[in-house]
């Protein structure tokens, strides 16, 4: 766009914005904020000055008064001194506006009676996209005296009086329809003098940042929910058009929001193909079956890295990728030096039955044999199918004993404590440290916790325990296993983190109750891993370090990016508007 960019040209240039991050939500703002300030058309010297509009709105709601079809309205202050000080454009008008309509009224509260003619009522979940949906309107009874008190009718405006969310509060939504509809009491209804004031005007002027900040101005919070009232919606300052003004104002911005809708069609669509063709290639890779198809699935890949990963998040794939290739045995090549996999296995039993003999850790049940029908994929010659459970020690529980957050005694890791594959030492709570578990729960460095409980997306997190021998325990939601030598932690770390490992052993054996999702111990011990020769295993994990280490620094690269066109659309939005303003 150059360095002074101005309207035409910025507006020549949409494309440029259009990925940009919050770069729709901006053009849009920017739509709406130089349409009110009257910078988005030319103003006519022909038009009938907007003061005659007010005028003649102020005659006709006299008249309206004195025939008794409306009540008198209360008396407006003046205009704040903050909207007083406003550049008002050549024939516009800036007054409150409740000069500018007939009158206000609040919505149905409660049904009046079981008898009448079913009448749809509309509510917030009516409201989409800031229009009326008529999709799924409730209906309630209502006499004609009774709907008399609450109609709606073709060119009224309903505004939102009441939400949880403060965004939507004091929303404008117009009323095209001319139906037997009413309104439930979220909302005040505006009667618009539509011969002298366009209603669409009136929601984008409401929408627009100006309407939003002196909305804001004007309304509470009560219980929690932000509220506006009759009065508080009376009092917003407007500056108003002449009325063929306000008409081309409304054809101008309803073509720019529709130039928008097809460029954030156009732009979810690039992200759409890209996601295709991401996956694509990532499939390609993990579905590679020999050393050549994944070097030319690589190559591929490559070849193409900068577009297919141009968002922090589609790199989201490529790590799941690098795991799932990692425990395949895809990731680095075989040693025909390593002792296999078999031959551990046979070490690590011998080592289990010493201990047993010992009394050092307690018996376990046998486990099944592993049938080939029931492995996810086809592993190397070196590797071996295993039940997580035989290459453990230990596999235990946490403490049910409760916490406190008072910074004595023995701090315990809980759910929160997990993270991306690790264990983070912050936030924590204390036990006694004459807990009757303890020592048994100490945990050890290079101990594995695995989350057997917690919403469905997050059970099964796991992390590996760096924080030195004796110092901490671990609660009850959380699973310790303690490792024989020979398994190396972070393999089966980053196995459990792979996609195989949530599809093939978590997902079809969780159980859900009140809200939250497990996986027991027996399950976790009697879930597959794919186990490679110990030496492989550290090659894995140094390799698996590399590459994501690589994609955290184009990660940072690319929110850096985002961050800088974010920065210079906020900026070509600022100047814009100085220029405009002047």
């Amino acid at each position: 766009l150059g360095r002074s960019p101005t309207l035409p040209t910025f507006f020549d240039n949409l494309d440029s914005f259009a990925e940009a991050p919050e770069g729709m939500a901006k053009l849009r703002e920017l739509i709406l904020d130089l349409a009110v300030r009257g910078k988005l058309v030319e103003q006519d010297e022909n038009d009938e000055p907007a003061s005659e509009l007010v005028d003649a709105i102020a005659r006709e709601k006299a008249r309206l008064v004195k025939a008794k079809e409306i009540k008198k309205p209360q008396s407006l202050p003046p205009i704040a001194s903050g909207a007083a000080s406003t550049e008002v454009p050549t024939g516009w008008a800036l007054t409150l506006l409740g000069n500018l309509v007939f009158d206000f009224q609040n919505g149905l509260s409660k049904r009046r009676s079981a008898v009448g003619e079913p009448v749809p009522v509309l509510r917030l979940a009516d409201i989409k996209s800031g229009e009326i949906s008529s999709r799924e309107l409730r209906e309630i009874q209502l006499t004609d005296d009774e709907l008399a008190h609450y109609p709606l009718a073709k060119g009224d405006v309903l505004i939102i009086r009441v939400n949880g969310s403060a965004d939507l509060v004091g929303r404008f939504i117009p009323c095209r329809e001319g139906k037997r509809w009413t309104y439930c009491d979220h909302f005040i209804r505006m009667r618009v003098p539509t011969a002298y004031v366009d209603q669409r005007f009136l929601c984008i002027l409401a929408n627009s940042r100006w309407g939003r900040e002196h909305v804001n101005n004007n309304a509470v919070t009560t219980a929690g929910q932000k509220t506006i009232n009759q009065t508080g919606v009376g009092t917003l300052p407007v500056l108003l058009p002449p009325l063929s003004e306000q008409r081309r104002i409304v054809a101008k911005v309803d073509g720019l929001m529709a130039l928008c809708d097809e460029l954030e069609s156009r732009g979810s669509e690039r992200v759409r193909l890209r996601e295709r063709a991401s996956r694509s290639c990532l499939a390609r890779l993990v579905s590679s079956r020999s050393r050549r198809d994944l070097s030319s699935a690589w190559q591929r890949l490559s070849d193409h890295f900068e577009v297919l990963y141009d968002t922090p998040e589609t790199l989201a794939h490529l790590r799941q990728s690098i795991l799932q290739l990692a425990v395949q045995g895809k990731l680095v090549p075989q040693d025909p030096n390593d002792e296999p996999a078999h031959v551990m296995m046979a070490q690590i039993n011998q080592a289990r039955a010493e201990l047993l003999a010992a009394n050092q850790i307690p018996k376990s049940k046998p486990y099944a044999p592993i049938e080939e029908s029931i492995v996810p994929f086809d592993i190397p010659d070196s590797w071996r199918w295993v039940r997580i459970g035989q290459t453990a020690k230990l596999v235990d529980y946490g403490t049910s004993q409760k916490a406190s957050e008072i910074p004595h005694g023995v701090p315990v890791l809980r759910m929160n404590n997990i993270q991306d594959g690790r264990v983070i030492l912050d936030g924590l709570k204390y036990v006694p440290e004459t807990l009757e578990e303890l020592p048994a729960l100490y945990l050890k460095t290079d101990d594995l916790l695995f989350n057997r409980t917690n919403s469905y997306e997050l059970v099964g997190k796991t992390g590996i325990f760096r924080g030195g021998d004796d110092n901490y325990t671990f609660a009850s939601y959380l699973i310790r296993l303690r490792l024989f030598d020979g398994v190396f932690p972070d393999y089966v770390n980053l196995a459990m983190n792979a996609s195989y490992y949530r599809t093939t052993q978590i997902e079809p054996e969780l159980t859900q109750q009140c809200g939250q999702a497990n996986f027991n111990g027996t399950k976790m011990k009697n879930s597959l891993l794919p186990l490679p020769p110990s030496d492989e295993q550290k090659r894995i994990v140094a390799k698996v370090d590399q590459l994501l280490s690589q994609c955290d620094e184009l990660s940072a690269r690319l929110r850096e990016r985002q961050s800088a066109t974010h920065g210079l659309l906020t900026a070509t939005i600022h100047h814009l508007l100085d220029e405009v303003g002047r």
